[in-house]
């Protein structure tokens, strides 16, 4: 057993810290919201309603993640914005990259958004390859964003950058931010610890 006693809830506005150790969890309780497990005993409900009745499909549908193992595809920063989003256009991230401000950031690319990424991802930082993770799950737009460990593979200056995102980003859904840090600065409104 991973996970007994566990009960919380999240609801539309919450900003969530999930921290713990390493291998306490946490983990574990993400891949259960995403339905990549399913709960031995105890259930998830997703408005009330059991995820056993729920397509996983439909569940994956409404909740975008920041994992810890970035990927990125061949292609401009702008193609790899828009892997799995349909009718975002180049105006939308540039909108949402000002409001975030973080047009200047995305500027520092040789080509800014028309950079081209190479196989084996040459040229591109740790760094940059979070950050364009992370821009592309707020600009999909869906109910829920998990962030697994986003500041595993910052420096300081984008751990900085970053924290100033969460901080100013306006968002009225849920927020779960996974870290065994606490960025106590986030404004979470609430905090599960796993022990």
């Amino acid at each position: 057993e991973v996970l007994t006693g566990c009960s919380f809830a999240f609801h539309a506005g919450d900003r969530v810290l999930l921290c713990g150790k390493n291998g306490s969890g946490k983990s574990t309780v993400v891949k259960l919201m995403l339905g990549l497990y399913a709960p031995v005993s105890g259930q998830i409900l997703y408005n009330d309603v059991d995820a056993t009745e729920l397509a996983v499909k439909s569940i994956r549908e409404h909740i975008a993640v920041v994992s810890q193992h970035i990927f990125l595809f061949k292609g401009s920063v702008l193609d790899n914005l828009f892997i799995g989003l349909h009718g975002k256009t180049r105006a939308d991230v540039q909108k949402l990259l000002a409001e975030l401000d973080l047009t200047a950031y995305f500027e520092t690319f040789p080509q800014g958004l028309d950079t081209d990424i190479q196989q084996h991802l040459s040229g591109v930082s740790g760094g940059q390859m979070q950050m364009i993770a992370i821009v592309r799950a707020i600009l999909s737009g869906k109910e829920v964003v998990i962030m697994d460990e986003p500041f595993s593979n910052l420096d300081e200056s984008t751990r900085d950058l970053l924290t100033k995102i969460l901080e100013r980003w306006h968002y009225s859904d849920i927020l779960v931010v996974v870290s065994h840090e606490d960025p106590s600065a986030m404004g979470f409104t609430k905090e599960i610890c796993l022990d």
